[in-house]
């Protein structure tokens, strides 16, 4: 549905001249709730999430989609934070940026966990003089970031350390040298920035999260709570790299939560696409990225090529009167010109960057579908009021006496309403309790079948070359490592399918409630929709531990590499180690189901007793300014004189 600002402005009209025409005490309350559905779609924001490892550039991609250099490119990826790129307001202003300091409890774990990586104790004090002892020529590729990023907040953390927790606003220059300096950016939690955009006009927040390689449990909670309520969903991969180990990981998890999320708008990027040596190695790389995220369950209806760089240069150049040295070499550089070649037109860099088509299809996305939905559901409302009002004035026209009786009706239809609320609540919460043991048998079952996969990735020939005891210790930390992330990322999509059974559960429950409640004699449109929030907290996380037997299983089969890999050994260690796997598995998803099972039937219990006090709040003043209305001879002139003015379709 193409939807235009004048529709918008159309159905924001029509609320607000309802709303106004509801001025009877009966009807007032149905005017407090027009009017909050018109400031919602007047104020309406969208979040569009972006997605991708470090070096995938998302920043530069955001900056190119905005037009301008708004954020900072961060040089670490050990320090990167979420980036919220937000519509000024009256509270902040244009160029406003704030920066979120994290507290010292998130310092701390992080810290932990970083020190528990390298094997070194987390109090400063040990910490200190033990981290300047590391050979850092010595560490693998995966502990290096954990070095940087401890070494950053030793640093740092006496200059920071009574700012922690807070949120300072800075200066656009202050926050580039915050994100170059590791001692400053390793205490950043989250920046915002609030630039106008014609994605901001639009109502559409951009988020940049940290790289989906992070070495942080808590940006892994962050990207995931993201990915499961942004609208749309934005991942960029690098040309030179597309489909890295770090892109597969994430998109495993987004292919398996794909179908219980908010929103199915996912945009696939694949950036620095100018690097191509020609179509047909553009083609081949488009080919390979989609290839593997059939297999990976995520099906797109467009595959995006794009170049930041271009599209920023494009912006940017659009602005000045003369092209400035520093975009003509790079611009030449992307495109392979030579200096004396004619430089391209600013339409012909937009064209080649492919960025326009991006941002108006976000926009459609946003402003089309998202808002067509948000109307369609105002005009419901604008019918479904006018109704009930129209069944106010046909009782108000007849006699009292047929007038009272109908509200003795009513009376006792309002009375049966919490019927509906106390009925069979037990047996929703047997339900949702056995559907909860479904979907973590499921879960079992998924992984079991995954496991060889998970030792073909662990035992991997390209640095599985020699068999030593180092090599083997070091694959089965990465199979117990990938165990233990297919297992989380498991819980968490099955996280949401359960809030959203639970949720079902309130929601069909306390639709019959209003259906009853619209029905005649009572006729009164409820708003029973404010639940009380679901924990969206991730339960105790998967850590699983290589015992000793598993590494003399893994060294009789490993003694000698060439055959390991050339008969069948990874299939042999991994039906060996399968055992292992599924008892701790087992063990983990039993604990995970008690979880589950306790948290959303309190939520259940909770939701049910809020929405029933909202029930008799809501039913109670009705009832007891029908009444009044019934000896109220301007009610029913008030009332028709509502209807007259009504705002129509």
């Amino acid at each position: 549905m193409n939807i235009t600002e004048q529709d918008v402005i159309k159905t924001i009209e029509a609320l607000q001249t309802a709303a106004a025409a509801c001025v009877h005490p009966l009807v007032q309350p149905y005017a407090k709730s027009l009017q909050e559905r018109a400031e919602r779609l007047r104020s309406q924001q969208f979040t569009v999430a972006f997605f991708g490892a470090f070096s995938a550039g998302k920043s530069s991609l955001i900056n190119a989609l905005l037009g301008e250099q708004v954020l900072p490119v961060s040089p670490n990826p050990t320090t990167a934070a979420i980036n919220r790129i937000l519509p000024p307001t009256e509270q902040d202003s244009e160029g406003t940026i704030r920066v979120i300091l994290k507290d010292r409890e998130t310092i701390m774990q992080e810290v932990a966990r970083s020190a528990e990586m390298l094997q070194l104790p987390s109090s400063f004090q040990e910490l200190a003089s033990r981290l300047e002892a590391v050979d850092v020529a010595t560490l693998t590729e995966r502990l290096k970031p954990h070095y940087s990023y401890l070494r950053g907040v030793l640093r740092g953390y006496a200059d920071i350390e009574q700012h922690l927790g807070q949120t300072i606003t800075i200066l656009a220059s202050e926050l580039r040298q915050m994100v170059a300096n590791e001692e400053q950016a390793a205490f950043v939690s989250r920046v915002d920035l609030y630039r106008t955009s014609e994605l901001s006009k639009a109502g559409v927040i951009l988020v940049d999260t940290p790289g989906v390689d992070s070495l942080h449990a808590r940006h892994t909670d962050v990207a995931f709570r993201y990915m499961r309520d942004a609208d749309a969903i934005v991942f960029v991969t690098y040309y030179n790299h597309a489909f890295s180990q770090s892109d597969r990981e994430f998109l495993m998890q987004l292919g398996r939560v794909k179908e219980a999320l908010a929103t199915d708008a996912l945009f696939f990027v694949i950036n620095a696409a100018d690097l191509s040596a020609n179509s047909e190695e553009l083609e081949s790389v488009k080919k390979h990225v989609d290839s593997n995220l059939a297999k990976l369950g995520v099906r797109l209806n467009k595959l995006y090529t794009v170049s930041s760089q271009l599209g920023l240069a494009a912006s940017l150049l659009a602005q000045q009167e003369q092209v400035s040295p520093s975009i003509e070499r790079m611009v030449r550089q992307r495109l392979r010109l030579s200096s004396d070649s004619p430089f391209p037109r600013v339409e012909d860099l937009r064209q080649r960057a492919g960025v326009e088509d991006l941002r108006q299809e976000i926009t459609q996305c946003t402003r089309g579908r998202l808002v067509a939905a948000s109307i369609e559901a105002a005009n419901q409302e604008l019918a479904s009021v006018f109704e009930s009002i129209e069944g106010y004035v046909r009782t108000l026209r007849g006699d009292r006496v047929t007038g009272l009786q109908e509200f003795a009706n009513q009376k006792q239809q309002a009375d049966q309403l919490q019927q509906v609320f106390s009925q069979d609540i037990e047996l929703d919460e047997v339900a949702l309790e056995q559907e909860i043991r479904e979907l973590l048998y499921h879960v079992k079952q998924r992984i079991r079948f995954s496991h060889f996969d998970l030792i073909v990735q662990a035992f991997h020939p390209s640095f599985f070359t020699r068999g030593d005891d180092r090599e083997i210790q070091s694959a089965l930390e990465e199979w117990v490592r990938l165990l233990a992330l297919i297992v989380e990322q498991e819980v968490r999509a099955t996280g949401i399918r359960i809030v959203r059974s639970a949720k079902r559960i309130v929601l069909e429950r306390s639709k019959r409630v209003t259906v009853a409640a619209k029905a005649p004699p009572l006729g009164i449109v409820l708003h029973l929709d404010e639940l009380p929030a679901v924990p969206d907290d991730f339960p105790l996380q998967a850590q699983f531990e290589v015992p000793t037997q598993v590494q003399k299983l893994a060294q009789k089969e490993c003694k000698n590499v060439q055959q390991f890999f050339e008969q069948g050994g990874r299939k042999r260690l991994s039906d060996q180690l399968e055992p292992f796997a599924t008892i701790w598995v087992d063990q983990y998803l039993e604990q995970i189901q008690q979880w589950f099972v306790h948290r959303q039937q309190m939520w259940i219990r909770e939701a049910q007793r809020a929405l029933r006090v909202s029930l008799e709040k809501e039913v109670t003043s009705f009832l007891a300014l029908k009444r009044q209305a019934i000896d109220d001879e301007s009610a029913l002139l008030s009332l028709t004189e509502t209807l007259r003015v009504w705002p129509k379709n």
